[in-house]
């Protein structure tokens, strides 16, 4: 009676594990060696040009961040009342706050 038990489960854990390993898809394209953009053909991508490190640096302003901090913190209050502090936690009024800006 074990051993038809073990036979069982043993089964099932070969069953389950075939299932994962057909489910799960390679993250890399062989052809490129990268993960394709959403939306775009090879041509797509050979379009755009890639990031300029230091001009896209150069375009970040320390008031629009600290902009941005004060309005993301004026929606982490709107879950004082539930959890005694500001807080943007999954589920959270600042939470959902946040996801519908």
């Amino acid at each position: 009676m074990a051993g038809l038990k073990l036979l069982h489960i043993m089964g099932l854990a070969a069953l389950c594990s075939a299932n994962a390993l057909r489910a799960q898809q390679p993250l890399l394209t062989e052809a490129t060696g990268q993960i394709p953009l959403a939306g775009t053909g090879d041509a797509g991508a050979a379009a755009r040009p890639l990031v300029d490190s230091e001009a896209f640096q150069a375009r970040i302003k320390s008031k629009n961040l600290l902009s941005r901090a004060k309005d993301l913190y004026g929606v982490a209050e709107l879950s004082f009342d539930e959890y005694n502090r500001p807080t943007r936690v999954i589920g959270s009024q600042g939470n959902l706050s946040s996801v519908s800006r």
